[in-house]
This record gives C-alpha cells, sequence and structure tokens, in this order.
C-alpha cells in the first residue's frame, strides 16, 4: 500500500521551559487534525531535552495533568507524546485516525532559547489507478 501526505511546517521559538501550546494550521489558517506530526530542536543548551505532549479524543489523562519535563524522569507513568534532546534528535509522531489532533504541547526541561521546527499533516493511503491520472508535468 502507498501512502500520500502533504506536508506542513512550521518554526517555534521558545526561550523558557514554560509548556506552549503549539495549534497545527492548514494554509487558510484553520486548525488541522493532523496523524503525522515530526518536531526537531535546536538550542543553545545542547544538554537540555524536550517533551511534544498531545491531546486526543481518545485520551484519558489531560495535558493539564502531566508533570513537568524536569520532573518526569523516573516516573512510572507514561505521557502521550514523545522526547528527544535539542541539537541531536527528532521526536515524530504517527498516529490513527481516533488519535488525530491539531494542537502539541511543547516543554523545555531547562531554560534557553530553543528553536522547534515542525513538520505536520495528514498521512492517507493512496490510489495506484487514481495516480496515473494525475498529471505530471512536461
Amino acid at each position: 500500500m502507498e501512502a500520500q501526505f502533504r506536508p506542513y511546517g512550521m518554526a517555534v521559538t521558545l526561550p523558557t521551559t514554560d509548556p506552549s501550546s503549539i495549534v497545527l494550521r492548514d494554509t487558510a489558517g484553520n486548525p488541522l487534525k493532523c496523524n503525522f506530526i515530526s518536531v526537531e530542536a535546536s538550542g543553545e543548551n545542547p544538554d537540555a531535552f524536550y517533551r511534544v505532549g498531545m491531546q486526543t479524543g481518545s485520551q484519558t489523562t489531560p495535558l493539564s495533568n502531566y508533570v513537568d519535563t524536569s520532573a518526569s524522569i523516573g516516573t512510572t507513568s507514561g505521557v502521550i507524546g514523545g522526547y528527544s534532546t535539542v541539537n541531536k534528535g527528532v521526536v515524530e509522531l504517527l498516529l490513527s485516525d481516533v488519535d488525530r489532533t491539531d494542537t502539541i504541547k511543547l516543554e523545555l526541561d531547562e531554560d534557553g532559547v530553543c528553536n522547534f521546527f515542525i513538520t505536520y499533516g495528514q498521512v492517507q493511503a493512496g490510489n495506484r489507478v487514481r495516480d496515473n491520472e494525475r498529471p505530471t508535468g512536461s
């Protein structure tokens, strides 16, 4: 099965550990329910790490109940989303249809200016027969 994807992107700068909700929008400015989200970070503190959290309809624990990112080390409960280190990794989420989300929550564990590069959109199954009908250009 082939997959198709229309990528959207944005860059966000955060200066502190304060959690920030980022709405994923289409080109018309409307919130876009996404099943693919990828976040990479570049910042002045290479030893810092960050968390990408999300709220979905099938989730039982709301984002407001999450512990701070720095306090999450060593806890035994999971967080919907993922973690990575600044300047060294990517958090990539490929979600089911019931887990699509139009808002993510970014949070650093240490203060310091950090740039986040977010790629997002809707991955869907393609149709090989229909692909042959599309213009290919000259």
